[in-house]
């Protein structure tokens, strides 16, 4: 959540929450916390204002999201491009090949290696992507 407060300098500047008064916000009628509270953050950030403070300048730069602290449930939705075998696709996830990244393909002479990374080129061109095959 942000707010909008003033300054010392007097300008109008965004602030986040403090996860206290979000989980405040959040309570459930039994007194226990709902899952926005849950959410919303590490609790070593209330004890580290250092390190909180280093959050939010790399989140004021770069946008909120930037960093992830390990063990939250949020993973990011990961676009797959298809190889060509069901059984690769299934082995990688169920998508395929991650969509925006650089994939080695390694394995002994004759296993179909050249096979996959052109059928997976092919599909990445033929859904408007650009693909690159590199044999070195």
């Amino acid at each position: 959540m942000v707010t909008a407060t003033a300054g010392v300098n007097g300008r109008m500047g965004k602030n986040k929450q403090s996860e206290r008064e979000v989980e405040k916000e959040t309570k459930m009628p039994e007194g226990r916390a709902g899952k926005k509270a849950a959410k919303a953050g590490p609790s070593f950030l209330d004890d580290n204002p250092a390190l909180r403070n280093t959050l939010a300048q790399i989140e004021k730069e770069f946008g909120e999201g930037s960093i992830m602290p390990l063990g939250l449930e949020a993973q990011a939705p990961i676009e797959g491009i298809s190889s060509g075998s069901l059984s690769v696709d299934l082995a990688l996830g169920g998508k395929g090949f991650p969509r925006g990244r650089i994939i080695e393909v390694f394995g002994p002479e004759s296993s179909g290696k050249t096979t996959i990374a052109l059928h997976s080129v092919a599909a990445a061109q033929r859904a408007g992507g650009i693909a690159a095959f590199i044999d070195a």
